[in-house]
């Protein structure tokens, strides 16, 4: 059975949406490569296809470009950090969580793109431009923070919830500084072993952790 055309008007609004998510793609991309001052819009033009008025149609400015960058980047970050699975031992639930959370980093181009250009703002908010995005990637990160805070207390949940909570709260930072750091390593750069480079970082993880169970255990049996 053929398919009923669309109306007109839906026609448009679905060719004005694929356009829209298809700048915000190209968008992303030479933004986390070149920064925000390196894209021109000649550059955003030449890679979209698109002529300046249909990027202004839909954005406003470039800075109304970039804040649907960041806002639609968020979204589709935070919303799909990938299952590490289960495993036994807390140990390795925490070991298969950052390799996971790694190879996905590291997989799928459009999270690492938004991760470069969260860390770009982060590094250089003294620029008037990043000082206004800056509330945008402090947010992120701050979700990063709270999203690992919550995996390693569930990995650690069986040494009893207290005790779960303040290990997550004395050691997610220490993680996400060390995923970012490997990020930024291994990132489109095949001299470096992401594999050895990922495991590494699960053992460092897993060894300040247990390093900071010890000495919370018996400070909480007193």
């Amino acid at each position: 059975m053929d398919e009923t055309p669309l109306p007109m008007h839906a026609r448009r609004r679905e060719l004005g949406e694929a356009s829209r998510q298809h700048i915000l793609d190209v968008a992303v991309r030479l933004m986390s490569e070149r920064g925000f001052e390196g894209t021109a819009m000649s550059a955003l033009c030449k890679e979209t296809g698109l002529p300046a008025s249909s990027i202004y149609w839909h954005f406003g400015s470039k800075d109304g470009l970039l804040e649907a960058v960041m806002e639609r980047g968020g979204e589709q970050f935070f919303t799909s950090f990938p299952d590490p699975g289960d495993a036994a031992e807390p140990a390795d639930k925490l070991r298969r969580f950052v390799r996971s959370t790694g190879a996905w980093l590291l997989e799928e181009s459009r999270n690492g793109q938004f991760l470069q250009l969260q860390l770009r703002f982060r590094l250089s908010r003294r620029a008037p431009l990043a000082e206004k995005f800056a509330a945008k990637a402090d947010a992120g990160m701050q979700k990063s923070i709270e999203y690992v805070r919550a995996w390693i207390a569930y990995a650690y949940a069986s040494e009893g919830e207290e005790v779960a909570q303040r290990l997550a709260a004395e050691t997610a930072h220490f993680a996400v500084a060390m995923l970012d750091g490997v990020f930024i390593m291994v990132y489109d750069d095949d001299r470096v072993d992401a594999v050895e480079m990922i495991d590494d970082a699960a053992e460092a993880l897993v060894s300040r952790v247990e390093s900071r169970l010890a000495a919370i255990k018996p400070a909480a049996t007193e």
